[in-house]
């Protein structure tokens, strides 16, 4: 993650709306449940799992899935979201939070991984070496969430158009999703179909990010 990102996400941990933490300052509770359902039914959780949340901002995914499982973790690149995440959910018996970045995410004794809304922040060469180790892993299924689709970057970039009206607020606006964002292919995943299926799905139709992103279920074979 850049220098940008790595300012971007520190600033956002002060934020007095708890989704715009997440990066989904749009978000209705309505959002969230169609959001973990869609996490669930990749995960299929269940009473045993030890899952890994990759990016879990103030941990509120962490939060929702914790009543579900045996154990869930999660990493964050921002020491100020960790911060928040550990303040919220102290009570919590079964959760822990951790400063690491996806790089540098140790994988072992987790049997499900989530991953959303990342992905866009990270170069393709970070994405590659991170599905290699994902590959010599343990997880068993996995969810990674909202994925820019290179397929509809330039719809979606030219559609703030329709919605923003100052010039300039929308120059800025079209130069990040332009220039700071990472966009995929589905062949840039073709590295882990030797050890998972995978299933390339669109977000639901209620939330923003299917008209730029897609989703992967990843199951171990």
């Amino acid at each position: 993650m850049s220098d940008y990102w790595k300012k971007e996400w520190e600033s956002i941990a002060s934020a007095d709306n708890d989704f715009a933490m997440l990066g989904r300052n749009g978000f209705r509770f309505s959002d969230l449940t169609i959001y973990l359902g869609e996490i669930n039914a990749a995960l299929k959780v269940c009473p045993e799992d030890s899952i890994l949340d990759l990016g879990c901002s103030n941990g509120m995914i962490c939060a929702f899935m914790s009543p579900f499982c045996k154990r869930i973790t999660g990493f964050d690149y921002s020491e100020n979201l960790i911060k928040v995440a550990k303040r919220y959910y102290r009570d919590i018996k079964n959760i822990s939070f951790e400063c690491r970045a996806l790089a540098d995410a140790d994988l072992s004794g987790f049997n499900k991984l989530i991953i959303g809304a990342v992905f866009q922040y990270i170069d393709k060469e970070t994405a590659k070496d991170f599905m290699r180790k994902l590959n010599g892993s343990d997880i068993e299924k996995a969810y990674i969430g909202h994925v820019p689709d290179i397929a509809l970057k330039d719809s979606y970039i030219k559609g703030y158009e329709n919605f923003i009206t100052d010039k300039d607020e929308l120059k800025k606006k079209q130069e990040i999703w332009e220039k700071r964002m990472t966009w995929f292919d589905e062949r840039d995943f073709d590295i882990l179909s030797d050890r998972y299926r995978i299933e390339f799905k669109n977000p639901d139709k209620k939330l923003v990010q299917h008209k730029y992103a897609f989703d992967i279920c990843l199951e171990r074979k």
